[in-house]
Formats: C-alpha cells, sequence, structure tokens
C-alpha cells in the first residue's frame, strides 16, 4: 500500500479496529474494606463513539458489512466541521490485601494492590470534508481546493504493570496512589495542521499543499508480543467526605483523580513521516484516490517522494484522564454528577449523571446520562452487586447505538468482578 495512501486511510477509516472513552476502572475498585483482608479480581471494558459516525459503520469496521447511500448521507449530516471518535479495549487482573501494621505500628484502612492490564486505544480527529471524501469519494470536489485539516489520529496498545496503594484516614478521607511500569507493543500518531487538495474540473490534475507529520513503530515487529517501547504512568485520587444537608444524614463523596499521566518512549527502530510542501501531478485520471480500482500507480509514486522519512526514536504522552465526581447516598437511592477531561485524545469534556437504586440488601440498578467525550447525548446502565464475599457491576455507559445504530454510535459493555477473603 502506498504510504500516503496508508497515512490518510488510517486517519480517516475511523471504525474501530477494537472491538467496540469514558473509563470506568478506578483505584478505589481495588481498595479492601475492613471486613476484608484480601481482594482479587478481573476488570474488562470496552468503548466506542464518535460525534459523527454511527454504530452501523463502526460495526462494519469490524465485523464486516454494507453502509447503504442513505446511511452515508445521515452520518455526513450529522457531522460538524470538527468531528471525533474513540475507541478502547482494557482488560486487567488485580490483587490488594489490607496492611494491619507496618514497621511495627498500626495502619488501619492501609491496602497494597498489584494490577496487571492490556490496554488498547484508537481516538482522532477528523473534518466534515475528510468524512465526504472518505464516504463519497474525491470526485464531488473537482474545480475546487478544499481543506482536509484539522486531521489527526492516536493509536497505543501497551501493557501495565502496577503497584499502590489505597489508604483511608480518621476522618473518612480516602487516598489512592499508583505507579505503572508500561510495555510499548504499538503506536501510530500523527496529525495535519494543514492538508489542502485542488482537482481540476475533468480530473486530470491534483495539486495542493501539505503539512503534517506521521509517526509509527517498527512495521516489521508487530506481533501479539511485541515490544517497542517503555514507559512509566502514575494515577492519583483522593475522596472527601462533605456535608451537603444536615437533613441528609450521610455525607457526600467528592472524589478528584488524575489517571495514567505517563509517557512511552518507542525504540529507535520507529519510523518518522514528514511531509510540508506544495505538489501537483498531472496525467491521470484519478475519480476516487481511495477506490482501489482506480489508476493510481503513478500518482502513489508521485505522493510517496513528497514525504521526508527517517528512522528514529520518539516518545508519546499517553492520553490521561483528569476527573470530578460528586456522590450522594441516601437511605435506599444515590445519585451522582461529574465532568472528565482527557488530554491527548482528541477529547471533549464529558458530563455525566448517574441516579442508582437500592434492590434488596446488596443489589443496585444505577441509570446514566451523558453529554461529550466522543459522542454527544448517551445513556447507559449498570447492575451492582456488593455481597459479603463477591463484588460484580455489569453495564455500559452508552447503550444508544444497541438500540439505533443507523442513528447513533455510543456502545460500550463492562464487567468488574471482585472476590473479598
Amino acid at each position: 500500500m502506498r504510504i500516503l495512501k496508508y497515512i490518510l486511510s488510517t486517519w480517516i477509516l475511523i471504525v474501530p479496529a477494537l472491538i467496540s472513552a469514558q473509563s470506568v476502572l478506578r483505584l478505589d475498585d481495588m481498595n479492601v474494606q475492613d471486613s476484608s483482608s484480601m481482594k482479587f479480581g478481573i476488570r474488562s471494558e470496552g468503548f466506542v463513539n464518535s460525534s459523527a459516525l454511527s454504530a452501523r459503520a463502526s460495526n462494519a469496521g469490524f465485523f464486516g458489512g454494507y453502509i447503504t447511500a442513505e446511511q452515508r448521507q445521515f452520518m455526513l449530516d450529522r457531522s460538524g466541521s470538527e468531528n471525533n471518535a474513540g475507541e478502547f479495549l482494557n482488560n486487567s487482573i488485580y490483587f490488594a490485601r489490607r496492611v494491619d501494621s507496618l514497621f511495627g505500628k498500626e495502619k488501619s484502612k492501609l491496602s497494597f494492590f498489584v494490577n496487571i492490564s492490556d490496554r488498547q486505544e484508537a481516538n482522532s480527529v477528523f473534518s466534515k470534508n475528510t468524512l465526504s471524501l472518505l464516504l463519497f469519494g474525491n470526485k464531488q470536489f473537482a474545480g475546487d481546493t478544499v481543506g482536509f485539516a484539522p486531521l489527526g489520529i492516536n493509536q497505543f496498545r501497551y501493557n501495565q504493570l502496577q503497584v499502590g496503594l489505597n489508604k483511608t484516614f480518621q476522618n473518612d478521607v480516602r487516598f489512592g496512589f499508583g505507579v505503572s511500569f508500561l510495555y510499548g507493543q504499538n503506536n501510530q500518531s500523527g496529525y495535519a495542521k494543514t492538508f489542502d487538495l485542488y482537482t481540476s474540473s475533468i480530473g486530470d490534475s491534483i495539486n495542493g499543499f501539505g503539512d503534517l507529520y506521521f509517526n509509527q513503530t517498527d512495521p516489521n515487529n508487530g506481533n501479539s508480543f511485541a515490544y517497542n517501547g517503555a514507559g512509566v504512568s502514575i494515577d492519583i485520587d483522593a475522596t472527601f467526605p462533605i456535608n451537603l444537608s444536615h437533613r441528609i444524614l450521610k455525607d457526600a463523596q467528592f472524589t478528584i483523580g488524575i489517571y495514567d499521566l505517563g509517557f512511552i518512549n518507542w525504540h529507535g527502530s520507529s519510523i518518522r513521516y514528514d511531509l510540508k510542501s506544495d505538489f501537483e501531478f498531472d496525467g491521470v485520471r484519478v475519480d476516487n484516490i481511495f477506490d482501489a480500482q482506480s489508476n493510481e500507480e503513478d500518482l502513489g509514486d508521485y505522493l510517496d517522494s513528497l514525504l521526508n522519512k527517517e528512522t528514529r526514536s520518539y516518545t508519546s504522552i499517553v492520553p490521561f484522564t483528569i476527573q470530578f465526581e460528586l456522590k450522594q447516598e441516601f437511605e435506599n437511592s444515590e445519585t451522582a454528577f461529574g465532568i472528565m477531561y482527557r488530554h491527548n485524545a482528541f477529547y471533549r469534556p464529558f458530563l455525566y449523571g448517574k441516579y442508582g437504586h437500592n434492590i434488596g440488601e446488596y443489589w443496585k440498578i444505577i441509570a446514566q446520562l451523558n453529554y461529550g467525550g466522543y459522542g454527544k447525548f448517551g445513556g447507559g446502565l449498570e447492575i451492582n452487586h456488593q455481597g459479603k464475599n463477591i463484588d460484580v457491576s455489569v453495564g455500559a455507559t452508552n447503550v444508544e447505538g444497541f438500540l439505533n445504530p443507523d442513528k447513533w454510535a455510543g456502545q460500550s459493555l463492562y464487567v468488574l468482578l471482585g472476590f473479598k477473603l
């Protein structure tokens, strides 16, 4: 595949390469309460959403399928001048143990944990023109100069070995901290500050200007356990009790957290491509430069020659999350409101509200409404069980893409299972 076509296709084919990001995994999952001495479990979550694409298009990218002209036009009408998409798949196993004494001194409500995770994520930003080019080809732009920026992508896969602690103080303030070694498997990242194309009215010439870069880890080392880089990250969060009203028996819980703050340095066998120049090509008719049946051999050779290719190491900032949440428990119910932002992930501020109602002594059902992130309006549902020996949470932050995949994109699923001894 021609490298420039590969770069652009990677950017604008936003359909997921993963199964299907508002992460629900937190340090408090691994907090051992007073009634238990140790805890272990598994956590898994998958998510996909977009402010422009539909779930039908996302699912077709992974499972195969045909997107009708009507469905393509709906996505184009739904899109704005700047759009985003994101997907992730996270899986982890953990073990935590309460420590009653440390160095001969009692340390009540202190627990340590070890967590091993597999992390996969891809996110992107793209313009309405880029989406139109993907869906309907470039013939529609004949005779015009069209800009395709903003255009960017981040794709990561890495394994995480994390150790940390949770500590609850006498004033009911909880503090969590984790430090991680990151085993980098692969990465692709790039951004086009400017990318303008002019196609002549009869399609016999293309010219324009590009100012873009594209990084990728060693393409010859892409197996399932590839080692292409290493890094570190930290997680920090704290929960504070707040009395919102003397009429409410329980204090509210205000949580602030920073998660996945770190970097990965990718090895010297990685490749960087740069393009910052004008270009012009004459002599071949190409109705759609992304159509494999088009006559593009000469065009591909020419555009490839414009790229500056360099083999070198580079460092990526891992997408990290900042979150604030206020949670209030009542006698048989609870409410929570929060805001989340992810840096280096083409992410918009994510607002959410939750309402949970107790069903018996151990069960709870929680409904969620949200806006932003990688989508627009959405909602989810969770079934939660907290027993004497087993904790279970099964839910989704976004279900709208399952209910109407032709109109909405948000689909997610998470499972948290913990065993207490």
